[in-house]
């Protein structure tokens, strides 16, 4: 893995990996980078390139990594429906809760998986999405407070609103929003396949396959805005994102 500053275009940071299927993350500032390698977590000063801790896995097969929005905490989602946690100002190992996608539909494996990780933005909470529905734990110590089934659409992934209040939850073709209290279903949308959501799940980007794509508002399916390549030349666009601040 390499890193660089994308302002002086200089590499800060290299490591040798040790096995395949790795994941990896920063934090929210940018000064911390976690590397998932089987069992273990590896913490590293980005701007240094040093190595802080190793952080041990209860399961092998890690495949996502979250930070809390202060560095603080860490979560790790594992292949065979487990979340561990983790306090990164002492190294603690805080527990975990295991197969959280058969806890909703036991009989069928590939719903036993998890999705997405996302932390309440004050760190108290850990949300996980699974494909059938979503679990709530506890960040100090990876109890589960609540959950809500979803036997309709497998959801993907989720995300908190600007105000904290609500959950963009997405599934193949359907975008919800829930109350991030009761995670009770507020409003739901029909989306189509193959978009790029903004990152605050208002607007969604598709592409007019030559040429360009259109901006859409999620809620009314209206089209904002056109935005098209250079007419000069013929593109086929296959890939779009938006950038953190959506302009």
């Amino acid at each position: 893995i390499m890193v660089w500053n994308t302002f002086s275009g200089e590499s800060s940071l290299a490591y040798q990996v040790k096995k395949k299927g790795i994941n990896f993350a920063f934090s929210m500032d940018g000064n911390k980078m976690a590397v998932s390698e089987d069992y273990e977590i590896t913490m590293m000063d980005v701007t240094t390139g040093s190595i802080n801790t190793v952080l041990k896995s209860p399961e092998r097969g890690m495949y996502l990594i979250a930070f809390s929005s202060d560095g603080k905490l860490l979560a790790a989602g594992i292949y065979n429906g487990t979340v561990a946690l983790w306090n990164l100002t002492n190294g603690v190992f805080l527990g975990y809760q295991e197969n959280l996608g058969k806890q909703f539909s036991p009989v069928f494996k590939h719903f036993n998986r998890i999705g997405s990780l996302a932390f309440q933005p004050d760190g108290r909470s850990l949300f996980v999405s699974t494909p059938a529905g979503i679990h709530v734990l506890d960040s100090a110590s990876a109890q589960r407070l609540r959950s809500v089934s979803n036997p309709y659409s497998q959801w993907e992934k989720v995300h908190f609103s600007a105000d904290e209040n609500q959950l963009a939850v997405t599934a193949k073709e359907t975008i919800q929003y829930l109350n991030a209290t009761t995670l009770s279903n507020l409003e739901s949308y029909a989306l189509p396949e193959y978009i790029e959501l903004s990152p605050d799940y208002l607007w969604y980007a598709d592409t007019i396959y030559k040429n360009g794509f259109h901006i859409y508002d999620v809620r009314t399916g209206q089209m904002i805005y056109t935005l098209r390549t250079p007419e000069e030349e013929e593109w086929i666009v296959k890939g779009f994102v938006f950038s953190p601040d959506k302009k």
